[in-house]
């Protein structure tokens, strides 16, 4: 089995594995010392629907043609999902904002994509959504195709801003908010690893950014 966790947003210098003395990123932690970690990897761009269309294709911007949020893949483009369904694999995703909704492309070869956001409040749409809510699709989907080779992706957002919320009376710096974010993240990751668990020594697991985020590096706040 395959199974891809992104975490959007995620700077890998804010990860215990990477050396940060602060981090909370108990799940996250320990994967490299049970497989292999990357030091030098890079994203092709820091935007979430490109980013992610370069991971599921192994193209380049140019060679998807999502070149920024809102732009949908071309379709005769062949995806890590449609060659995994084709040789037997049960497809699923499950998504946590709206960059990548299935308008964009990236449902393809994925027999399952939930990325079904919340109802729209005070007539505003919701545009992302909890990862325990991706988690709990995630893990209910797990439970019924563990019988068969499966690819699971499982996207969540937390650690993309804004950060924390906004009723939050410690009036905590960005980087603060930040970390804790990413670990609300970690713990949705723990969450389908204890899932996996049945499973795990027939699983490929990966976990990955998209891209990072600026916190004045660079003369930049955020990312793209």
């Amino acid at each position: 089995n395959l199974v891809i966790i992104t975490i959007d947003t995620l700077r890998a210098d804010h990860v215990g594995a990477y050396g940060y003395n602060a981090a909370h990123t108990a799940t996250l932690d320990p994967v490299p010392r049970e497989g292999t970690r990357f030091t030098h990897a890079y994203t092709t761009a820091p935007i979430t629907l490109t980013s992610h269309a370069s991971l599921m294709t192994g193209r380049y911007p140019a060679g998807h043609g999502a070149r920024h949020n809102g732009m949908r893949i071309d379709p005769k483009t062949p995806t890590l999902a449609d060659t995994l369904a084709a040789s037997g694999f049960a497809t699923a995703a499950f998504i946590a904002a709206f960059p990548l909704d299935r308008r964009f492309g990236l449902i393809k070869g994925f027999q399952t994509y939930g990325d079904r956001m919340p109802p729209s409040r005070n007539g505003r749409a919701i545009n992302e959504r909890p990862g325990r809510d991706v988690v709990d699709e995630a893990i209910a989907w797990l439970t019924s195709h563990r019988d068969r080779r499966f690819f699971l992706w499982v996207h969540l957002f937390e650690p993309h801003a804004p950060y924390g919320e906004p009723s939050d009376p410690r009036h905590l710096p960005a980087r603060a908010r930040y970390d804790e974010e990413i670990a609300e993240a970690d713990r949705q990751a723990g969450r389908l690893l204890e899932a996996l668990e049945p499973v795990r020594g027939a699983t490929l697991v990966v976990a990955s950014a998209d891209h990072g985020e600026a916190f004045g590096e660079h003369g930049e706040i955020g990312h793209s």
